[in-house]
């Protein structure tokens, strides 16, 4: 098993009926570059969040998720990780 600490970046969309949607996410290559990326696209979408995830690159599986940084309104994809 490889499992590799990701940073990732995910934008949240306002769609129909005010219901949000996550958009296309970025990985960053760090916990700082995350944050920042984050800020600085927050007002482009109705929300933004930084987050730190382990991967197991061979399975896609993600585990001991955290929230870095979040901007707007998001949703808690952690509920589910």
């Amino acid at each position: 098993m490889s499992v590799a600490t990701k940073f990732i970046v995910m934008p949240f969309r306002k769609g129909p009926r005010g219901k949000i949607t996550i958009a296309e996410n970025r990985e960053a290559r760090n916990a700082a570059t995350a944050e920042h990326l984050a800020l600085n696209m927050s007002s482009r979408f109705a929300g933004v969040a930084a987050y730190r995830m382990d991967i197991d690159e061979e399975t896609g599986e993600m585990s001991n998720g955290a929230l870095l940084s979040s901007h707007g309104e998001i949703i808690n994809i952690l509920e589910d990780a």
